[in-house]
């Protein structure tokens, strides 16, 4: 069970992680969106990678909304950041059944989890 101090900290980094993405699609800061949020909470004294890693899982694809827009591929540095996001906390497998046979929860967590990878997996234009 998640204690109340790690949810608030898990939801802070959500919201912080959601501005920057917010700020890359309205030109500000670049397009790289996870790699400088963990960078950060690496840096930060009371950072933590391992909730920073956590927030780019909650905010799955949005993360990577300024490369498929743009259409520019993702930098490594942004690909990194995710597949370790993907690694420390792997996606299910197999996914949940859909409700109503499985949770509803679980299930939301497999389409954000699908959807990252997929959006992660798509070419870029020229």
């Amino acid at each position: 069970m998640i204690s109340e101090r790690a949810r608030t900290a898990y939801s802070e980094s959500a919201d912080r992680l959601a501005r920057r993405a917010l700020d890359a699609l309205q030109g500000a800061g670049g397009a790289a969106v996870a790699a400088p949020h963990v960078e950060a909470a690496a840096s930060e004294p009371e950072g933590d990678p391992a909730v920073a890693l956590g927030a780019v899982r909650i905010l799955g694809a949005d993360i990577l909304a300024p490369y498929v827009l743009t259409g520019l591929p993702p930098t490594e540095g942004e690909t990194a950041a995710i597949g370790l996001a993907l690694g420390a906390l792997p996606p299910a497998d197999p996914p949940p059944p859909a409700p109503p046979e499985g949770p509803e929860q679980a299930w939301t967590v497999a389409w954000v989890d699908w959807g990252l990878a997929t959006t992660l997996s798509l070419p870029s234009r020229p």
